[in-house]
């Protein structure tokens, strides 16, 4: 991608999240950096309309909520990824209905899910548990 390009895209993406820095300066620095990552990582050609939203969003978005898409329930996406099949994994991620705790022990807690497919149950350590993400 052209330094041309980069500098377009910049722009663009900072006149949206001006209003959340309340200084363009600061805005297109942010922006600047963002493209660059996604050039250099991706090796992106080019931004469309989806990765400029996708850009916006990430940089306007606050800790919490970026934090809160890695997690289900407070429990780690990574954790069910690890202990469940893709099938159980997406039936638990798509139901919306919230867990109950079977049992709890002093370093881990026992997760009952009732999903349209089944009762699944699993283990989740206490150490990588955020209550603080429960809804």
């Amino acid at each position: 991608m052209s330094k041309h390009l980069i500098m377009k895209y910049a722009h663009q993406i900072a006149r949206v999240i001006v209003h959340a820095t309340e200084n363009y300066a600061i805005a297109l620095k942010m922006a600047l950096k963002y493209v660059w990552y996604a050039v250099k990582t991706w090796n992106k050609k080019r931004f469309s309309k989806q990765n400029l939203v996708a850009a916006i969003h990430y940089l306007t978005a606050s800790k919490k909520q970026i934090e809160a898409k890695e997690y289900t329930d407070g429990i780690p996406n990574w954790i069910l990824r690890k202990n469940l099949t893709q099938s159980e994994y997406e039936a638990v991620n798509c139901d919306g209905s919230a867990p109950s705790i079977v049992k709890e022990t002093e370093k881990a807690i026992d997760f009952k899910f009732n999903t349209d497919f089944g009762v699944i149950y699993m283990w989740c350590p206490k150490s990588v548990y955020r209550e603080d993400l429960v809804f």
